[in-house]
């Protein structure tokens, strides 16, 4: 039985993620320990919030770029508006080996 907010592809509209199915794809992604995982995720979506509340933009391979383009303070929390530039096409970025600021384009030779 479906919750009332969420749909099926099949309808047209989106289909919701929980924090409950992504802490399962995170364990079956890493193979981690469920209650490492579970940590882990937590402080992750917890930085990953804070960053954006405070405007900062990011840049995350292999997630993307996000940039917040509208904040609005509401009684019942803050709405942001954000866009997010993914790599598309790109086999290198989907299995974690892309090229960062920190990763050399080549290896040293000796």
């Amino acid at each position: 039985m479906q919750k009332k907010d969420e749909t099926t592809e099949e309808e047209g509209a989106m289909v919701v993620l929980r924090k409950k199915e992504f802490l399962e794809r995170v364990v079956a992604a890493s193979g981690a320990k469920r209650a490492v995982a579970r940590s882990v995720t937590e402080a992750v979506l917890k930085e990953l919030g804070a960053a954006l509340s405070q405007g900062e933009n990011l840049v995350l391979p292999p997630l993307g770029k996000v940039r917040v383009k509208k904040q609005v303070d509401r009684s019942g929390g803050e709405m942001l508006q954000v866009n997010i530039k993914r790599a598309t096409g790109s086999s290198e970025a989907e299995e974690g080996g892309e090229k960062t600021d920190d990763t050399p384009l080549a290896e040293a030779e000796n």
